[in-house]
């Protein structure tokens, strides 16, 4: 069985990269992607960043949807806590697998997990620190 969780943020998130898949070229999207993960093997996001790498592309795709975690219980939070990036990567693939740019980037990241993981393990420690300042119960 799959984290609901996340199954939950791209049964979300879908509608809105599927409309950005037929408004742009995703490929190119993947190819900058990979040239970013080759030229910045050690790249972390800054603290408070929500957004797992910063394109300059009007799609951040890895950028955190902060308005739904605050929408979810301690309980949902606490699920989504002990997941970590393959979780959401699984997801992506039961629920978006049929779309070609689904399957390119996860691609990519079947070539780069450990870049992927790193990356949004800082995310993953931003929005920990968020929701325990805002007084959260879910570790």
């Amino acid at each position: 069985m799959g984290n609901l969780v996340w199954r939950k943020y791209v049964l979300n998130k879908m509608p809105y990269w599927v409309e950005w898949f037929k408004n742009n070229h995703f490929q190119s999207y993947i190819e900058m992607l990979h040239r970013f993960i080759i030229t910045n093997p050690y790249y972390l996001p800054k603290d408070n960043d929500s957004n797992l790498v910063q394109l300059g592309s009007d799609l951040d795709f890895f950028d955190i949807d902060e308005d739904f975690f605050d929408s979810l219980t301690d309980k949902g939070l606490a699920v989504w806590y002990n997941s970590d990036f393959s979780d959401f990567m699984y997801e992506l693939k039961i629920v978006g697998g049929e779309h070609k740019e689904i399957r390119r980037l996860l691609k990519l990241y079947n070539r780069f997990p450990w870049w992927f993981n790193r990356a949004y393990a800082k995310i993953h420690e931003n929005l920990a620190d968020y929701f325990e300042t805002e007084g959260r119960n879910f570790k």
